[in-house]
């Protein structure tokens, strides 16, 4: 029930969710910007999972915990639901329309991403990959926010408000 434990696996569920909305942009877009984009999340953060993967595995720990990952705050931790992926590859939805709303949902679970980075920070007394892990994903996604940003302006959508900030656990 460590900090670094609920961190391997949360995080991993939330960069899971991220490459799943990465891949079903890329099947609708074209615009060639948001397809490097989409295809430098899902590279990063498939790997980064595989990472807390191996760590898990390392440290001797199941992959999953009692509670399901992020004890029922997700949707305070910028995870999408299950509906509004789905629009992202929705047929029925215009390609412009999914190309912003995967922006928009990514705009928002980068802010929880980089809320869990620093919740681990806080908690963990260790200096160690966790620690190199979590400092990088902060500093990575607020860059990327930056081109989220930017990539909604062009593409006319507007930003999120920010995500309240999440409580301790």
């Amino acid at each position: 029930n460590s900090a670094e434990v609920r961190f391997a696996r949360d995080m991993r569920a939330h960069h899971e969710q991220a490459v799943d909305m990465s891949l079903r942009v890329l099947g609708r877009t074209s615009d060639a910007e948001l397809r490097l984009f989409a295809n430098d999340i899902l590279l990063t953060q498939q790997n980064q999972a595989g990472q807390m993967t191996a760590w898990l595995a390392l440290w001797e720990r199941p992959q999953s915990g009692i509670e399901a990952p992020m004890a029922g705050m997700a949707a305070g931790m910028g995870m999408a639901s299950a509906t509004q992926v789905q629009r992202i590859s929705s047929s029925s939805q215009p390609a412009k329309e999914a190309e912003i709303l995967f922006l928009q949902l990514m705009h928002r679970h980068h802010q929880g991403g980089i809320q869990m980075a620093q919740a681990v920070l806080n908690d963990t007394p260790r200096a160690d990959v966790v620690t190199r892990l979590a400092q990088g994903i902060i500093s990575g996604q607020r860059v990327e926010l930056q081109v989220i940003e930017s990539l909604l302006r062009r593409l006319g959508g507007s930003v999120p408000p920010a995500l309240p900030m999440m409580p301790r656990r």
